[in-house]
């Protein structure tokens, strides 16, 4: 189970650039419906993956994965939020130095793509395709380049 602590954001904890608690107590409050509609699309089956993050299996798999095959590069295809976030992560999480590069491919521009894919070599590339409905044009369009680039 994943577990926030924001205590160090408090206003207890840095004072006048923290944030009060009760702002946190009233965001809790006032997303009960927001949290009780996501509960019922995952009962209903229309969300997939909600049970990934407490399937230990799942999760093992993935690190098992992800310690047996150190790719240096990261190519992400997504638009939105599906680029946003792992970006904000990476710049967040990764060292200036580690060896590691996220690349990613998030509009359509043909001289971007090429100028991305031409930094990085597919061999040492490993591709993650994200597209919350599984048919974003955009997205679709750009893995086919990737795709005849990586074959």
């Amino acid at each position: 189970m994943l577990e926030l602590d924001y205590t160090n954001v408090l206003e207890e904890a840095v004072h006048n650039h923290g944030i009060p608690k009760i702002a946190f107590q009233k965001a809790a409050d006032s997303s009960k419906q927001v949290v009780e509609a996501i509960h019922q699309a995952h009962t209903s089956g229309k969300l997939g993956f909600g049970d990934v993050p407490s399937d230990e299996d799942a999760v093992k798999g993935v690190v098992d994965f992800a310690q047996s095959h150190a790719y240096p590069n990261v190519l992400l295809l997504g638009i939105g939020g599906s680029a946003l976030g792992p970006a904000a992560l990476d710049a967040g999480l990764n060292r200036p130095n580690s060896g590691k590069r996220l690349t990613v491919l998030d509009n359509i521009d043909p001289d971007f793509i090429r100028d991305s894919l031409d930094a990085i070599s597919p061999q040492e590339t490993i591709v993650n395709v994200i597209a919350k409905s599984g048919v974003t044009a955009e997205t679709m369009a750009t893995f086919a380049v990737v795709r005849k680039w990586m074959i």
